[in-house]
Parts: structure tokens; C-alpha cells; sequence
């Protein structure tokens, strides 16, 4: 047996980032006191982050991979692990699309999206409403929401001056909505309040809705910050000086489809006063009729059946059905509503009148049309179905039987 106390020349390799090897004598010890510098382990090259930003600014600094921060790490790594998922995606996209136009008998090469969508279509058929319940073969990145880059350097300073409040490009299109109401304010010369029409610059559209905003910002947005961005982009949108910033608003507005033409709309009369002035002379639901004259700008003034206002119906749906065109047009206020409206008709008398709600649905058409011919949007209110007639009649009642569709009850004996 060899002495206990046995001395071995080994070399012991520090955890330092310049390779060197000390040399010790003696038994191994349990910890080995030497200065180090701790830095996290130089990434492999498949590891390197892609963005270009990243590594701009990484050259710009001087810095190189084997400083990046924690932050930098687990980004390169999720972005490593989002591009193998859509490598895989993509792969399964083109097997299923060549399988797809050699089941159809077309070239694979030239089958494009709208051939997919078509075989789709024939090869499986559905009943559902909803377009987007229905079978859909797309790429995966026209379904993947895309990863954003990264918001900071190599060493974790961030770039975006508002990245620590969790939604950086909210809040910088919040910031630059203030700056553009601030920079109106000062060339408008104290004039906050704008006399002229903007429905006319926005007819036929509407602000994005929530989830196409957070498409764009790449930022999921609460209820309370989507309604904070609407009432910004108003203030805008009625300022005297809106005009400079009218290309902005319509990046934010989004299209609907234009089919209410003009031709099918009532003519518009100019008053003595030089208000103008709309007539439906008939307006019809169920057994219920009436005429509407609305008149622009008004106070927001209701005369029904001579001195009446409102208060002529006595259910609170009833006063909500009537002001729904002018509450969904925003002209609540802005016009004076003249009506007359009864059950039914001198041809035919022997009609029971019609029910309240006969009656405020019956003026509620009148009111839509009335206003659109005025000047509100006509495609909102058309989308409501505000500006379709109801033709449907109560069904009359069988002979023998309690009701139109009450039968008698079946028995056996």
C-alpha cells in the first residue's frame, strides 16, 4: 500500500473565461479560492438571436455574445423554439397542399390559396353560419399571431422609451394622439369646438374594433384602454384643426361595405327658417301607421300626435325604441322629431289598433330614414337594419282553433 499522504501533479482548469490551467500540488481540495470574473457561457452559434436590431446594437456597444443578459437569453431562446414550430407548420402546410391539388388533379406548383379554399369547399361541405367555424387550410403565418423583437440590447437595456409599463406601443400611440391634440391646440388660436360636420370625412366607416388594434399593436389591451383610445382618436376627429390629421384618423377607420344608394333615399325640403326638413309620409308595421317630419339642427324636441311628447308611450322599451336611430347616429339632440302615429287604417277599420310596440317600431323607421337623408351614416344605420321595412303581418287566427298556430290537445280516448 503506497503512503497515505500521496502528492499528485494535477491541473485544475478555472470556470475563468481565458482557458488558463493552474497548477496544484498536493491533495485535491475542497474549494479552490481564485479570483473569476462570473459571466454567463458564450452561446452556440445556432442560439444567435436573428433580429437585426439586436445585433446592430450589439456592434454598436461593442458587446458580444458572450455578455448578453438573462433577458437576451430567454428571448433567443423562445425565438429559437417559435421558428421550429413554424418550420413544422410550414412543412405540414406544403405536404397538405400537394396532397390537396393531387386529390383535385391540378399541378401542386401553381395551386394557389384561392384552388385551396375552392377544393376545401367541395371536399368538405358545411352548413355552419360562421365563416370562420368552417374547415380552412391557410398559412401558418396568416394564423399565428407574429413574436415581436426584441424590445432591449445585448445587455438589457431597453430600447422602447415606454417598455416598462407592459404595453410600450399603446402607450406611444397614446402619447403621440396628446402631442398631435396639443399641436392642433396651439395653431387653432383657442377655438376648441368645431363647427364643421366630420360625419361627412368619416361616412361609411368605423374605428377599429378591439382585436384588430391588438393585431396591429401585437399588445392584448383591456376593455378600459380600448375605450380611452376611441374617446382620443374623437377629440381628434372633432377638432376645428382635424383636416391636418385626417390621414391618421382614416389609418384607424375601418370600411364597410357601401350598398344604401341614394336614389333610394327620400328628397329633402329647406324651411322658411333655413332648416332643412325630411317627410316620410308613410310608415307602416303590423296594423300601425304614422308619418315622420324631422327637422335639422333641432333642440332634440318630440311632438307626437299633436302635443305629445315621449311620454305618449307608456312602456320605457317603447321610448328606447324610438330614440335607437338617433342615439346610434350620435344626432340625440340634434333634431326636432314631428309625428303622428295611430293603429289602423281608414281602408280597413275592422283592425284592431296596433300595440305600443307596433306603434314606436313604426317610428322608428320613419326617424331612420328621415336622418339619413339628412346627412347621418346611412351604412350604420343599414347594418342595424334600421333602414328595412318590416312587411310582416299578425297571422290570423284558424277557425276553431284558440290561436293561428294553437291546435287541439291529442287524446287517445
Amino acid at each position: 500500500m503506497a503512503s497515505s499522504k500521496v502528492f499528485f501533479n494535477i491541473f485544475l482548469k478555472t470556470s475563468t473565461n481565458t482557458g488558463q490551467f493552474l497548477p496544484s500540488c498536493g491533495i485535491i481540495p475542497k474549494r479552490i479560492h481564485t479570483k473569476t470574473t462570473l459571466r454567463a457561457p458564450p452561446l452556440p452559434t445556432e442560439l444567435a438571436p436573428q433580429s437585426s436590431d439586436v445585433d446592430e446594437a450589439a456592434e454598436a456597444n461593442g458587446e458580444g455574445t458572450d455578455t448578453i443578459s438573462k433577458a437576451m437569453h430567454s428571448y433567443i431562446q423562445r425565438a429559437k423554439e417559435h421558428q421550429e414550430f413554424m418550420d413544422k407548420e410550414e412543412k405540414e402546410f406544403v405536404f397538405g397542399r400537394r396532397h390537396l391539388a393531387n386529390m383535385m388533379g391540378k399541378d401542386p406548383e401553381t395551386f394557389s390559396q384561392a384552388d385551396i379554399n375552392e377544393a376545401i369547399r367541395y371536399l368538405f361541405p358545411s352548413g355552419l353560419f360562421e365563416p370562420t367555424a368552417r374547415p380552412m387550410m391557410r398559412p401558418p403565418q396568416e394564423i399565428y399571431p407574429k413574436q415581436k423583437a426584441a424590445q432591449f440590447d445585448m445587455s438589457g437595456r431597453p430600447h422602447h422609451p415606454f417598455f416598462y409599463t407592459a404595453n410600450p406601443n399603446f402607450f406611444y400611440l397614446m402619447h403621440e394622439m396628446v402631442s398631435k391634440i396639443n399641436k392642433m391646440n396651439a395653431s387653432a388660436g383657442g377655438l376648441l369646438v368645431s363647427d364643421n360636420n366630420t360625419n361627412v370625412a368619416f361616412a361609411g366607416s368605423v374605428w377599429l374594433p378591439k382585436h384588430e388594434l391588438e393585431q396591429r399593436l401585437m399588445e392584448t389591451l383591456s376593455d378600459k384602454q380600448y375605450t380611452e383610445w376611441i374617446s382620443c382618436l374623437e377629440r381628434i376627429a372633432q377638432h376645428p384643426e382635424f383636416e391636418k390629421e385626417l390621414a391618421f384618423l382614416k389609418g384607424y377607420r375601418k370600411e364597410l361595405t357601401k350598398q344604401t344608394k341614394v336614389d333610394e333615399l327620400p328628397s329633402v325640403t329647406l324651411e322658411p327658417d333655413g332648416r332643412k326638413s325630411c317627410f316620410i309620409p308613410v310608415c307602416m308595421k303590423k296594423s300601425a301607421r304614422g308619418e315622420v317630419k324631422v327637422t335639422l339642427p333641432g333642440t332634440g324636441r318630440f311632438n307626437i300626435n299633436n302635443g305629445q311628447g315621449l311620454e305618449y308611450f307608456t312602456m320605457t322599451q317603447s321610448r328606447e325604441v324610438v330614440l335607437t336611430p338617433l342615439q346610434l347616429a350620435g344626432w340625440l339632440g340634434k333634431v326636432d322629431v314631428d309625428a303622428y302615429v295611430q293603429g289602423g287604417t281608414e281602408f280597413a277599420e275592422h283592425q284592431s289598433y296596433g300595440g305600443e310596440a307596433s306603434r314606436a317600431a313604426c317610428l322608428r323607421w320613419g326617424i331612420s330614414t328621415a336622418i339619413a337623408a339628412l346627412g347621418a351614416d346611412a351604412e350604420r344605420l343599414r347594418l342595424a337594419g334600421l333602414l328595412v321595412r318590416d312587411h310582416r303581418q299578425r297571422e290570423r287566427q284558424k277557425c276553431g282553433h284558440d290561436g293561428a298556430r294553437a291546435k287541439w290537445t291529442w287524446k287517445k280516448r
